[in-house]
């Protein structure tokens, strides 16, 4: 998407992919072989720091500027903006991001693992596979069973029992 100006276009101080009709060109426009543009070509991207949110929209490469605020690279020389400066960030720009990684990577993993604990003794899990409730429930299934089972005896024990009165007392 580099566009030059007809000036710089003519001067042969800008150079871009060679075209040979407007329609070649981002900006409509075929100058001797380049891209050109009449206005201002601006470039927005997001702020940095704590205007994450907003955007900031300047003069990209090759368009003519005043001053370093008014292009995107921050760098305008001889009236035109600049590529992009190239600087050199020290070791001390990596060391905090880098240690907030080292550091809070085993923290994060012992709260993973804490939880996954956590988990598991909720869930407990008895050796056949089963969760101790369901085998609570069965057993308070299978003692509701034998208690109706006992009743049941009983109650026909009974009647044995009153027939057998029954019959005594004819």
């Amino acid at each position: 998407m580099k566009m030059c100006t007809k000036e710089q276009a003519d001067e042969g101080t800008c150079k871009t992919k060679r075209c040979k009709t407007n329609d070649e060109c981002i900006s409509g426009l075929c100058y001797s072989n380049t891209c050109i543009t009449e206005q201002p070509v601006y470039v927005c991207t997001g702020t940095e720091g704590y205007d994450r949110h907003l955007l900031k929209c300047k003069k990209r490469n090759y368009m003519k500027c005043d001053s370093d605020n008014e292009c995107i690279s921050s760098d305008c020389s001889d009236g035109y903006c600049k590529i992009h400066k190239v600087v050199d960030h020290s070791i001390r720009d990596n060391v905090t991001p880098m240690l907030i990684n080292v550091l809070g990577f085993p923290f994060m993993l012992y709260a993973l693992l804490k939880t996954m604990v956590a988990i598991i003794k909720k869930i407990d899990v008895s050796e056949d596979g089963e969760s101790k409730k369901d085998s609570k429930d069965k057993e308070s299934k299978k003692e509701s069973k034998e208690k109706e089972t006992e009743k049941e005896t009983k109650e026909k024990e009974t009647k044995k029992e009153s027939k057998e009165k029954e019959t005594k007392t004819e």
